[in-house]
């Protein structure tokens, strides 16, 4: 839907202006403006503020420009983006979201915020479904009174289990720990460092 629009019936492609909107497999996408390639089911959608809604994972995404594959049922941005769940907010430079598979792949200047965890990072790979977290480069994260900084590693924000990899520096209450591999268990409160 939209104010106006042109169509170009040779190239099966469009062009529409002004409140545009999108419904597409569960996602809801609204904008400024929009160019569509039908052949191959593609396109980009532009405004102030971009937004795409996912009705069947709860989940929203924000940004000035989205490209879109209705095929894949995916987006990505690559100017900035910030993405919201119930619980847990992630902003980064550039991202996708693949929906059919509940995963956002985000990099530059990652942010998460979560109920327990906070963490910024060079790269953040997120399953919402699995409720994990993959992170790699220059990672910081913050649970509590912990601080834990390293090269890699992952969160499960279910468990509260997570392992630090390379580099690691930790510390909790006052207690440093350095190692190459730290696993932390935050249920039980334990660590187990290696190396």
């Amino acid at each position: 839907r939209c104010d106006s629009a042109y169509l170009f019936q040779e190239g099966n492609t469009f062009r529409a202006y002004g409140h545009v909107l999108i419904l597409s497999k569960g996602l809801r996408i609204v904008g400024d403006s929009l160019h569509y390639e039908g052949d191959l089911g593609t396109g980009r959608i532009f405004g102030k503020n971009v937004e795409l809604r996912d009705t069947v994972q709860n989940y929203t995404l924000w940004s000035d420009i989205l490209d879109y594959d209705t095929r894949a049922n995916s987006v990505r941005f690559s100017t900035w983006g910030r993405m919201r769940s119930e619980k847990n907010e992630i902003e980064s430079l550039c991202g996708e979201y693949l929906a059919n598979q509940s995963l956002s792949i985000l990099s530059g200047e990652v942010r998460f915020q979560g109920e327990e965890l906070r963490s910024y990072s060079d790269t953040l790979e997120y399953n919402s479904n699995a409720g994990m977290l993959y992170l790699w480069g220059n990672i910081r994260m913050y649970r509590m009174e912990q601080v834990g900084l390293s090269n890699k590693g992952w969160y499960n924000l279910n468990s509260k289990e997570s392992e630090l990899r390379g580099n690691v520096a930790f510390r909790d209450k006052g207690e440093h720990f350095f190692a190459n591999t730290l696993f932390i268990d935050g249920e039980k409160r334990t660590l187990e460092a290696t190396g």
